[in-house]
């Protein structure tokens, strides 16, 4: 989505706006074009996946971007056409994604961004939100 196209629509958002793209680090930049124009935005409140209006912890670090995986049963006539080449009747699809409340008073809590680590009878979360909510 182009910025021009980006002010439009959200001109034309009532209460929540959903972007879901790819979950390609070239798509995550695209996406972090439209954060930062979000962010300037005096109504608006991002609640995921990071619950905070800050710049993003993961822009800038070119080895990690941040992104979900969702794994999609595919049907007969996709495993016959050969959608999944290992023969599998699913396969997992990456992607990014932006919640945005046209509220700035939105209360919203921090999101778990990464799958937990367990280490030595400790579970360490990996947290985006508000800066006092580290």
């Amino acid at each position: 989505v182009r910025l021009s196209m980006m002010k439009v629509i959200w001109a034309a958002t009532s209460q929540a706006l959903v972007i879901v793209d790819r979950g390609t680090p070239e798509a995550y930049r695209q996406l972090m074009v439209i954060r930062e124009w979000i962010r300037k935005q005096t109504d608006a409140q991002i609640v995921a996946p990071c619950a905070s209006n800050v710049a993003c912890p993961l822009r800038g670090n070119p080895r990690d971007w941040c992104h979900f995986t969702q794994r999609i049963a595919l049907n007969a006539t996709q495993i016959r056409l050969g959608a999944n080449p290992h023969g599998r009747g699913w396969e997992d699809q990456k992607y990014s994604y932006l919640v945005v409340l046209k509220n700035r008073n939105s209360v919203t809590e921090p999101r778990i961004i990464k799958r937990p680590k367990l280490k030595g009878g400790h579970v360490i979360l990996d947290l985006c939100g508000h800066a006092e909510h580290p």
